[in-house]
């Protein structure tokens, strides 16, 4: 790239993008945390058996951290395209805690991500 030339300008995608992963981490963090008190609450009731579930509860979590960093850093001009991606990956994996909501959000991400503007402005980062 010329030194002359200005930066490319932030895609609108890449917005919603932010905004998507945004709203979506604060859901999933809500789920993730609710999941596990039900967890804690049924443990009680069935001797422990259903704490074997706990490890969904931090699936959503963990989930949903990353896309509220992934979402924050991109509505502040500073997303990186592999914490985009590998949230995404993660969003879309969340269908294994049956979770449609993260993987229509985490599928739509990818198709974001593989917009022509989008891979045009990560190339000339």
């Amino acid at each position: 790239m010329d030194e002359t030339s200005p930066p490319k300008a932030f895609p609108q995608k890449l917005e919603v993008i932010a905004i998507l992963q945004l709203v979506v981490g604060i859901l999933e963090i809500a789920a993730g945390l609710a999941a596990a008190a039900k967890f804690l609450f049924l443990g009680v009731f069935t001797l422990g058996l259903s704490l074997l579930l706990m490890p969904l509860a931090f699936v959503w979590l963990a989930a949903g951290v990353l896309s509220v960093l992934s979402g924050a850093k991109g509505l502040g001009k500073g997303t990186r395209y592999g914490l985009c991606l590998a949230t995404a990956i993660i969003q879309t994996a969340a269908i294994f805690c049956c979770d449609p909501l993260s993987f229509a959000a985490g599928l739509t991400v990818l198709i974001l991500l593989t917009a022509g503007e989008v891979k045009a402005y990560f190339a000339s980062r």
